[in-house]
């Protein structure tokens, strides 16, 4: 999973530039942990420079070397008519929360805000995938440092779900299930439900007639 988190970060491309060049270096020898992580470090920079960082050694030192877990979840999802334009430090649920105003425009109809938390330890970028109940949707990136961080948009549409990491490519994050939140009721799952008690009601009709 280290390795197909770390593929998820920098990309499919890179990632096979980084095995064939670790194995042409490396083939046929004797090589260590560090040795792979120092092709890593080579080839990420020829590639991305320092859109990663210095190196690479900040992953490794989380994902490999670390004992912390990696979580992220969607805290909330709130779409409010537009009122006052909001501005710095936003207190939820005791934790503050960094904030970044995309549009500040007052004609817009509703300020939406989407609240993201991190509750593991280890602090790995990641996608965000905004969706608004037109259809249209804005693909956002998060560095995950803080351990609250916060999308604020001005629309005519409110929000409609939001999911982290839509593509999956964070293995190392232990639950999925908490990567994403929508403002509808899930009908579809109530539906369910419902039809297997129904189901299962009948049934026992069924078997105490049997006894009657």
């Amino acid at each position: 999973m280290v390795l197909r988190t770390l593929e998820g970060i920098v990309g499919l491309e890179t990632m096979d530039d980084i095995l064939k060049a670790y194995f042409k270096k490396w083939s046929f020898k004797h090589p260590g942990g560090q040795d792979f992580i120092d092709v890593v470090n080579e080839v990420v920079t020829q590639k991305h420079g320092d859109e990663f960082g210095e190196n690479m050694n900040w992953y490794f030192d989380q994902a490999l070397y670390g004992t912390d877990i990696c979580d992220y979840t969607v805290a909330s999802i709130s779409n409010r008519p537009v009122q006052r334009e909001a501005y710095g430090i936003f207190e939820e649920k005791g934790m503050t929360a960094t904030t970044k105003v995309i549009n500040q425009d007052k004609k817009y109809k509703y300020n939406s805000k989407v609240i993201l938390n991190r509750l593991g330890g280890l602090k790995f970028p990641v996608d965000v995938l905004i969706h608004f109940e037109n259809g249209d949707e804005k693909l956002e990136k998060w560095g995950g440092q803080e351990r609250a961080f916060d999308f604020q948009y001005q629309s005519d549409h409110k929000i409609d779900w939001v999911k982290i990491d839509p593509e999956q490519k964070l293995y190392l994050d232990i639950n999925f299930l908490n990567n994403s939140l929508t403002t509808k009721p899930q009908e579809k799952g109530i539906r369910k439900y419902l039809v297997q008690f129904m189901s299962w009601m009948q049934n026992a009709m069924l078997g105490l007639s049997f006894f009657c």
